[in-house]
């Protein structure tokens, strides 16, 4: 990963592929952050975690710093994380939150080949964005109209993924069916991956 170049050292990391345009800012900050850790010779290793009292990282002091620090925004919704799903469709919904799930319009704009039809496969009029292909597309409108019928819940489906991740367990009618309510979310937006 890198070499002594006198008494310092210099990280020369190589990825296994060329970085898109979207991870270039990230591993420039990456980047900058390894070459604060200050690194020295014949002095031995040890991990060490400044955010708990016994130096060992834990998932749930990372997130009291990360939501300290952000003052709560921009936060993954906590109901991604319950354990309710297989974990590669948490994953994949933390992917969505993210907007980084391969839709032909976030594989047009990373430049992943030629996409010539970007109309979205099921209704074939809009183009095939994540807002449009998981809740905007009117046929999937209709898929989440009646099983928030289902509930008795009136909301508004003309949302953006990220508002509708962040507000959907809010919705729910009661707190002993959050469970159930949660993955009726995970089921539906899995099938409509799959």
């Amino acid at each position: 990963f890198g070499n002594w170049c006198g008494a310092k050292w210099v990280w020369n990391i190589v990825t296994r592929r060329p970085l898109f345009d979207w991870e270039k800012d990230q591993w420039r900050v990456f980047s900058t952050f390894l070459d604060c850790i200050p690194i020295r010779d014949n002095v031995p290793d040890a991990l060490a975690w400044s955010l708990s009292s016994n130096g060992l990282f834990s998932v749930g002091s990372f997130r009291r710093e990360l939501e300290d620090s952000t003052n709560g925004t921009n936060l993954v919704p906590k109901f991604l994380w319950k354990g309710i799903c297989p974990s590669k469709i948490e994953l994949f919904l933390w992917q969505m939150w993210k907007g980084k799930v391969f839709v032909k319009e976030v594989l047009y704009r990373c430049g992943m080949g030629h996409i010539s039809n970007m109309e979205c496969p099921l209704c074939g009029k809009d183009g095939e964005s994540i807002d449009h292909l998981f809740l905007q597309c009117s046929w999937l409108k209709a898929l989440w109209q009646t099983c928030l019928c289902w509930w008795e819940v009136c909301y508004c489906v003309n949302l953006s993924i990220k508002d509708w991740l962040e507000g959907w367990l809010g919705l729910c009618p009661a707190k002993n069916q959050e469970r159930v309510w949660c993955s009726m979310f995970y089921a539906i937006i899995w099938t409509i991956w799959e």
